[in-house]
């Protein structure tokens, strides 16, 4: 029996990278940005900083550039943490992604819900392996935990749910023919 290979969460850096630069770079696209994602919807550290910094600049109303969110990240003791100047300036090469910023935010976003409804399989798995609460509960529990997370997604539908645990406890939960089979 073989280890399961280190499995990485759900994410697309290039995606990340896009609504950055467009963001940077263009005004409107900094707008879709900031109304479409959280700073947590970003996978990458130092993606995760940058965007805290635009967001914070664009409520504040102030203009964006990259001098700008450097010198707020370099005030907030940040800069180096976010990649530093050099990952700043690099992000221009992602700028004209501008006219595509819906459809990067929207992979951004969707590669988050992915990563919570992972996170939310997880706990509803531990619970059930430690068999300590009643099975309704747990099951409750899931109900919540994929509700929530899919508030934030726009859908609601009870079928769309079902189908989102099932599908999660499925590639969470391996059966013990399956684990001897690695």
């Amino acid at each position: 029996m073989s280890a399961d290979p280190v499995r990485v969460p759900p994410h697309d850096g290039e995606a990340e990278k896009c609504v950055l630069g467009a963001a940077l770079t263009n005004p409107d696209a900094l707008a879709v940005a900031v109304d479409r994602l959280d700073e947590d919807d970003f996978y990458t550290a130092a993606h995760r900083l940058v965007f805290r910094a635009l967001k914070a600049l664009y409520q504040r109303s102030e203009g964006v550039d990259f001098h700008v969110v450097r010198s707020w990240l370099r005030d907030q003791g940040l800069l180096e943490s976010a990649g530093g100047m050099e990952f700043l300036l690099s992000l221009d090469d992602y700028s004209a992604a501008a006219p595509n910023i819906e459809k990067h935010a929207s992979i951004v976003r969707d590669k988050a819900l992915l990563r919570r409804v992972i996170s939310a399989a997880t706990k509803v798995q531990s619970e059930a392996y430690k068999q300590q609460r009643p099975v309704a509960e747990i099951i409750e529990t899931a109900e919540q935990e994929i509700y929530s997370i899919s508030l934030g997604s726009g859908h609601t539908e009870p079928s769309e749910l079902k189908d989102i645990v099932a599908q999660v406890l499925e590639e969470q939960v391996r059966t013990p023919e399956e684990l001897e089979e690695s």
